[in-house]
């Protein structure tokens, strides 16, 4: 991010579409399908059998991340595939995955 950028802080409209996002996201099943949706497009059957869970669940979580924007759908044929939406989606989860590598790695400022 711009240094100037952080010395002005976020606009108010960042900040409630930043929130937003957040809040969105801010379950471990809607986190995990996103996950498996920056790798690749897949049907609401793929993420069900991906995450173990049933179609209706899998489809009331995506719809969630869909009318939020973070995700997009196509149709094809019968089945309903799903795409992340916007590049900023999969950067939240860079960031997850270097904070995980970070905790397993450095404990206390120490290397492990």
């Amino acid at each position: 991010m711009p240094r100037l950028a952080v010395q002005r802080g976020l606009s108010p409209v960042t900040l409630d579409r930043g929130a937003r996002t957040l809040r969105v996201l801010g379950h471990p099943l809607r986190l995990r399908l996103v996950e498996l949706l920056v790798r690749q497009h897949l049907s609401v059957g793929g993420l069900a059998d991906a995450t173990g869970r049933s179609i209706a669940v899998v489809s009331g979580h995506l719809r969630k991340l869909h009318r939020a924007g973070l995700l997009a759908r196509s149709r094809q044929g019968k089945a309903v595939h799903y795409r992340v939406a916007h590049p900023h989606v999969a950067r939240v989860l860079h960031l997850l995955h270097q904070e995980q590598y970070a905790a397993t790695t450095f404990q206390g400022g120490e290397a492990i």
